[in-house]
């Protein structure tokens, strides 16, 4: 995908969030993660576990059940893109998820990711 601008950035974050959010990030040389924070409480993460010179894949996104559905995950991954942009240079976001995953494509299509296929390993 195509990362968002600023403007659309701010406008989709702006739906999902009613209250301050505080998103912290750390970073090293293979990673980059992101948690949503609310009261002291990690409510939401995600991560990019591969940080190319214009791409990023994201990994490691993850809400608790009792969090879910409230659009915590969104303003996460939003935050998370923004910086991808910004301070990475990013030009394109992967990832990828279960075939079966629907709540998680449902929400990755509602950011701007698009399907491109189905990928699968095998070893042996």
């Amino acid at each position: 995908m195509s990362l968002p601008s600023r403007r659309e950035v701010r406008e989709r974050a702006a739906v999902g969030s009613a209250q301050t959010y505080g998103v912290n990030r750390s970073t090293n040389r293979s990673t980059a993660w992101w948690g949503l924070f609310i009261d002291g409480e990690m409510i939401s993460r995600t991560a990019l576990n591969s940080n190319g010179e214009k791409i990023g894949q994201v990994g490691g996104v993850f809400t608790p059940k009792s969090k879910r559905q409230k659009g915590y995950a969104k303003v996460t991954m939003l935050h998370m893109l923004r910086d991808c942009r910004d301070l990475h240079g990013h030009t394109k976001s992967i990832l990828f998820t279960a075939e079966t995953d629907y709540p998680a494509q449902k929400l990755y299509e509602a950011i701007g990711y698009q399907r491109i296929g189905s990928f699968a390993l095998i070893l042996g």
